[in-house]
Formats: C-alpha cells, structure tokens, sequence
C-alpha cells in the first residue's frame, strides 16, 4: 500500500535522529481537521516546532507524526464495509475546505478495499489520500475509522453512510455495494 516515509516523534531527542528529508510534514495524534499540521523546511525549524508543544502542552502535544512531504494535491475515500468488504463508498478531491468534488475513482476505491480485506475491517472510515503528482501515484496520508466532516457532502452525492451503517446493524441485506 503506497504511504509516504512515516516516522514518530515522541521527544525533542528524536529530531538528530530523524532519517527524513525534508521538507517533512508533521501531526499531532489527537487533533481533527488538519489542526496542528505544519509543513516544515529544516532539521532548525522541527526543532523550534517541538521546542513550542513542550513549552505549551496544552494546545499540542508530543507524540508527532512526522511525515514525508509529496507534492500534489488531496483526495479521500470514504467506506462503510463489513468483515473486510466495501459496501459503500464516495471519492473525492478537496481543493479546498469548502468545495468537495465527487468522482468514480476506481483508484481510490482499489486501495481502500485492498487495507479493508487486509484487516477484515468492519466500519465507516476515511482515508486521506494524496496524488503525488512526480509520479501519479496516489498514496495513503491516514485513515481515520471514523465519520468525517464531509459526511454530508456524501449524503448529498446519494450515499447515505449511516442509513446504511444502521441498516448493517440490523442484520438488512445491504450486500449490493454502492457509488454515488
């Protein structure tokens, strides 16, 4: 499953050791919608970051995650699946935090439903994919098994994800997947 460099940082200690070329991308592990994320450009400048969590451990917070930078832009596949099987399932590119395009990825959905069937994944989750544009791969950020902020936007596209996660509970036959 293609995923960038991945590596954690659990105190200032580990910034010598980092085997990552920057620029890297960091994350702390309990935030939602891309708070705390920074992009940095040097060894200095990771160093000054984790420096600002310890002086100030009430905003953030170590462990980070630190992260290879890949150039391109963002997408997300959003899954409901059952016992490691897509049931249904939305792609989408976000240009921006206020626009949400849909599209048929099949690219998307192939790399969800290979972590799905590996795990025997049972649940609604999004993940955070990226396309990287020097090799047009698309790559795996994260994946948060959870609903996420555009829950609605799929809503609308025509996939109702917690009807039918409902549905799912209740033991209906849901066994036709489903694109919006």
């Amino acid at each position: 499953i293609p995923a960038p460099t991945t590596r954690l940082i659990t105190s200032a200690d580990d910034v010598d050791g980092l085997d990552l070329d920057f620029p890297i991308v960091v994350k702390p592990l309990r935030q939602r919608f891309s708070q705390g994320l920074r992009t940095l450009d040097s060894r200095e400048a990771l160093s000054d970051h984790i420096q600002s969590i310890v002086a100030a451990p009430r905003t953030f917070r170590l462990p980070l995650i630190a992260q290879e930078y890949l150039p391109g832009y963002d997408m997300g596949c959003n899954i409901l699946a059952s016992d490691g099987r897509i049931i249904a399932w939305t792609a989408q590119v976000n240009p921006s935090r206020k626009i949400c395009t849909f599209s048929r990825n099949a690219e998307c959905f192939v790399v969800a439903q290979r972590i799905a069937s590996a795990c025997g994944f049972s649940g609604v989750a999004n993940f955070d994919l990226r396309r990287d544009s020097r090799s047009g791969r698309i790559v795996v950020l994260e994946c948060n098994p959870r609903f996420w902020l555009t829950i609605h936007a799929s809503k609308a596209w025509g996939v109702d994800f917690v009807a039918l996660g409902i549905d799912l509970a209740r033991g209906k036959d849901i066994s036709r997947s489903t694109w919006g």
